[in-house]
């Protein structure tokens, strides 16, 4: 697995945050979704707090945990120092409505990010309904870890702050097609608290597009 350096995902964090910031307009068909999907959404995004730098240290894992907070900015930040320089980011906090939203608007920046347009990008979902956040949590933190066992303990604990103080969550496995190719998946973990988003994408490497 191409593990990109810290420098490389500095960037790709900073290249998150402007495409987040253009998730404006655009429509297209995505698969895998829930029912009553249509189309891809045009939300007003908003990242809340300033855009730092992500820092490169390992954390101590035992006071991030201590620490966890569903407060947006807070949550971004830990998120960002348990994946050390990985490819992995708290998704921003647009406002959203609903599952069907919710879905919509994370599957857009995941398609920005891996360069393809919604039509290109397949999606695996499970509807995590009430009584199954915490196993959701756990596949989560299954799938990362078979690609990068420290990452997925990690960010255990957030995806089960997630699981426990959002409702609608949803684990997606993102597909994206290139040029007729499957691309690496991309894993995501998400729910509504305070109607905002609260969740966190991974990506296996940031794609070097245009």
């Amino acid at each position: 697995m191409h593990i990109p350096s810290a420098s490389h995902s500095v960037r790709a964090r900073g290249r998150l945050l402007v495409v987040a910031a253009a998730l404006v307009g655009g429509c297209a068909e995505a698969t895998g979704a829930p029912d009553g999907v249509d189309l891809l959404p045009t939300p007003t995004p908003r990242v809340l707090g300033p855009i730092e730098t992500a820092t490169t240290s390992a954390p101590d894992l035992l006071r991030a945990t201590l620490r966890l907070s569903t407060e947006p900015e807070a949550f971004r930040v830990g998120v960002e120092r348990a994946a050390a320089g990985a490819p992995a980011f708290a998704v921003p906090a647009f406002e959203v409505g609903d599952g069907v939203r919710l879905f919509l608007t994370v599957g857009t920046l995941v398609a920005i990010v891996s360069g393809v347009d919604a039509a290109h990008l397949l999606a695996q979902t499970v509807e995590c309904e009430r009584g199954q956040t915490e196993r959701c949590a756990v596949q989560f933190e299954s799938l990362i870890s078979g690609q990068d066992a420290e990452l997925g303990e990690a960010l255990g604990p957030y995806a089960r702050l997630v699981s426990e103080a959002a409702t609608d969550v949803q684990l997606v496995t993102w597909t994206p097609v290139r040029n007729g190719f499957p691309q690496y998946p991309v894993i995501s973990l998400q729910g509504i608290r305070d109607g905002r988003i609260l969740g966190i994408v991974v990506f296996r490497e940031i794609p070097s597009v245009p």
